[in-house]
């Protein structure tokens, strides 16, 4: 027999003994001191049971139909035609039935069947209303029914459970294990199975977010006080050692904050498990207390004192084993000894033990000893780090006096420091440079492979809105990935066009039945930013109108192309829509890896590739069109996309046409904020967050890669937030390159409300928000008869 030593991260050595046979698994550590005793408050495991006893209790566990189900985890992504559904409602109406007389729920299944009053259906927990994984995911689920559905049965239920959660809380601010309260370990503070983080984080849920809508305002401000209460026992029952600050026990004294034991084989002691969920909770409060992130900053370091590298845990048989491997990732230990920082271990008898080897097989295989929690607590502290840049962000500004002096990059300047005077060196040179520059720096590089797509014909030149126009509508398939995304098109051309017909390529937020709700629209799913899920596309939020009619009685052909079928509009890491045909994402994007924007501006030269062999397009005269984000969007494809002739940035602001540099409306920090849209753009848009005069590009360098072709811009009175005079200034710098090709703007002075500018570089100023008005459609056809000749 030899020995190999193990290191934690904190330099602690733990001896791990090695068999003759290297390939034999072994118990560390082994155990050195005399073993101490656990004194658990109350009966708790008084008279060890038999192994047979232990098996026939877990065996009943096991095959009771109703045992708890991670249920809610897919349950959660159902939009709400589901909960009006048949099978939404069954499910409801099983939650109904087990609420215990209108307080919270037990700990099982709760949706598999209903409650006739059959107690032996309940399972071994009991048809009592439980904290610890319960009650909290049958709130969630009623919530999102009463949204649906509006019975009134829901809404009572989840304010029951509400108030359930709310009594249970002591006046400290912790929760105890059971509620009513019970003699014995069940009364502490409970951070065992992640207890407290996920009711206060239900409570957050029922404070602020619109599923919880239902709940009277009275109730909302008291979720809110009780989460801001149990925040205030999490810092107090953080664990000090010799005066600092470490991480957090299973239990905690309701009244002193101390950590105390619950079952014999769960000593008081600082828990590496149950921790993670605690700091993974307070990470997710917005704009953190110096208190919070105190507590955040001292567990974390914990998380990185005790990491144990150098050892594997292996199951087999029902028995948990350690042996040394070391490309093992790092493991940490369930508990840890206050004071000396040693992973420690108890069996039955409640002795506490240095090597997990020392306690018996059951509970060696029946009990969770290591865990990975700390690489996870990890991975979202980098990114809590760089949310804390955000804590200080200054209010926003829409006083014109406030926006202080900036000076532009000069656009008609090659890097070399050479002016550009003629379009040839504009084409040649300072093109492609600002081209490189903006995908750098804000749109990150659009992936070069070829995809191959394919055009699937669902509907060829049917007579739609009354006979004024032919629809056609088509699938944008890619072959070789036949799970990934499809681009759905709807065509909708003048009945009475003779020949090819220019045609306005619209990138909208909506599906396309809710462009012009006929029969046979092609309907499929679209996403849910909510939910991070697909869902049918009638269930979706309609954001806006588009007008249609307009330019169909204009002699215009429209292509509708709804955005999400490109790339679902939330943070995904680019695992959904077309990045995913690009080959499996980096864990990390690159600095100038791309995002939504350039996804969307892809999809939309993927939807032209089709445009261009249609008959029934112009394919010289195709303009293309977006709001607001996709405003952001249409001008990126313009720039890098010539086949576009005319580009309409709707209302497009920051990151689109107007000035990052000015100081007024959205800035560059509020567009990538991490808990705003950090996945639009490139990750190293969010450097220049906070030092945005140092951003080598801004708003005047994408308008002007549109030059020479006409580009209209559309701005509104009222839309502060995307900085309407910021547009404007863009346009005015952006004009020395329309310069170069004997074009320009024809008016100097900051146009009126409601009078179009029109000309090779377009602008209305329309009287109104954010968004798309009756104006604005009228403007845009004439800006396209300007430019493509009057069809009407």
């Amino acid at each position: 027999m030899t020995r190999r030593i193990v290191r934690t991260a904190s330099g602690f050595v733990i001896a791990v003994a090695l068999a003759a046979c290297a390939a034999t698994p072994v118990q560390a550590p082994v155990a050195s001191v005399a073993p101490k005793t656990n004194p658990a408050f109350g009966p708790g495991d008084i008279g060890r049971p038999s192994e047979a006893d232990l098996a026939a209790a877990a065996k009943a566990r096991t095959d009771n139909p109703n045992k708890p189900a991670p249920w809610w985890e897919a349950t959660s992504r159902q939009s709400d035609s589901f909960y009006r559904s048949a099978e939404g409602r069954r499910m409801a109406e099983n939650i109904l039935s087990w609420q215990d007389h209108g307080t919270g729920w037990p700990l099982m299944n709760t949706t598999r069947e209903p409650f006739t009053g059959d107690v032996t259906k309940a399972g071994p927990w009991g048809e009592k209303a439980g904290l610890i994984k319960a009650t909290v995911n049958e709130m969630r689920f009623l919530a999102r029914g009463y949204r649906a559905t509006k019975d009134e049965r829901y809404k009572a239920a989840v304010t029951g459970g509400l108030h359930y959660v709310l009594a249970a809380q002591y006046p400290a601010g912790g929760w105890p294990h059971s509620f009513p309260l019970r003699d014995d370990y069940t009364r502490y503070a409970t951070f065992n199975d992640d207890m407290m983080p996920d009711l206060m984080t239900l409570l957050q849920e029922a404070a602020t977010s619109p599923d919880f809508d239902l709940l009277a305002k009275p109730d909302r401000e008291r979720a809110q006080a009780a989460f801001e209460k149990g925040i205030e026992f999490v810092l107090k029952s953080q664990v000090k050692v010799n005066g600092k600050l470490t991480a957090w026990p299973q239990q905690a004294d309701p009244v002193t904050y101390a950590p105390k034991p619950a079952r014999n084989f769960e000593p008081a002691a600082i828990s590496g498990g149950e921790s993670a969920s605690v700091l993974m909770m307070l990470m997710s409060v917005p704009k953190p207390s110096p208190d919070v992130i105190k507590a955040v900053e001292a567990g974390v370091q914990w998380y990185r004192d005790t990491k144990i590298d150098g050892l594997q845990l292996t199951i087999a048989d029902g028995d948990r084993v350690v042996m040394p491997n070391s490309g093992a990732a790092p493991l940490w230990a369930r508990f840890y000894e206050i004071g000396s920082g040693r992973p420690i271990f108890a069996g039955r008898d409640g002795v506490i033990r240095y090597s997990l080897a020392e306690i018996e097989k059951e509970r060696r295989g029946g009990y969770s000893w290591y865990n990975s929690n700390g690489t996870a607590v990890f991975v979202r502290y980098a990114a809590w780090k760089n949310e804390r840049r955000w804590d200080v962000q200054p209010p926003t500004n829409v006083d014109e006096s406030k926006v202080g002096s900036y000076t532009l990059p000069d656009l008609l300047k090659t890097q070399a420091g050479v002016a550009v005077k003629t379009k040839e060196q504009w084409e040649k040179v300072r093109r492609p440079e600002i081209m490189k520059l903006l995908e750098q720096y804000q749109e990150g590089v659009t992936p070069s492979q070829a995809i191959a797509t394919k055009i699937e014909v669902v509907e060829r030149d049917k007579l739609v809105m009354g006979g004024l126009a032919k629809r056609t509508q088509v699938r944008i398939r890619f072959p070789d990935h036949p799970n990934g995304p499809v681009i759905r098109v709807m065509l909708n051309v003048p009945a009475k066009a003779k020949g090819p017909t220019p045609t306005l390529l619209y990138l909208g937020f909506n599906a396309n039945l809710f462009v012009n709700d006929e029969p046979g629209i092609d309907e499929g799913q679209s996403w849910s930013a909510a939910l991070k899920a697909p869902i049918p596309d009638r269930d979706a939020a309609r954001i806006g109108v588009f007008d249609l009619k307009t330019f169909i009685q204009r002699g215009y052909a429209v292509a509708n192309v709804f955005y999400g079928d490109i790339y679902p509009d939330f943070q995904h890491d680019n695992t959904l829509g077309v990045p995913t045909l690009f080959g499996a994402p980096p864990k990390v994007r690159r600095p100038d890896g791309w995002g939504a924007n350039g996804a969307w501006s892809w999809g939309l030269s993927r939807v032209m590739d089709w445009l261009v062999s249609e008959p029934e397009v112009d394919a010289k005269k195709v303009a293309l069109a977006g709001v607001s984000r996709l405003g952001k969007a249409v001008l990126w494809a313009g720039a890098q996309d010539q086949r576009f002739a005319v580009v309409v940035p709707w209302v497009s602001g920051e990151g689109g046409a107007s000035i990052s540099r000015r100081f007024y409306g959205e800035t560059v920090a509020d567009l990538t904020n991490p808990a705003r849209y950090p996945y639009w753009f490139a990750p190293r848009y969010q450097d220049y967050a906070f030092k945005v005069d140092e951003l080598p590009v801004d708003g005047h360098f994408l308008l002007a890669m549109i030059a020479p072709r006409p580009v209209l811009q559309i701005v509104g009175t009222e839309d502060t937030w995307s900085d309407p005079k910021g547009e404007w200034v863009a346009a005015q710098a952006a004009e020395k390159v329309w310069k170069l090709y004997g074009k320009s703007e024809k008016a100097k002075a900051y146009p009126a409300p409601d009078k179009p500018m029109l000309g090779d570089m377009g602008f209305l100023l329309h009287e109104g928000p954010h968004g798309t008005l009756p104006i604005d459609y009228v403007t845009v056809a004439d800006f396209l008869d300007l430019h493509f000749g009057k069809r009407h």
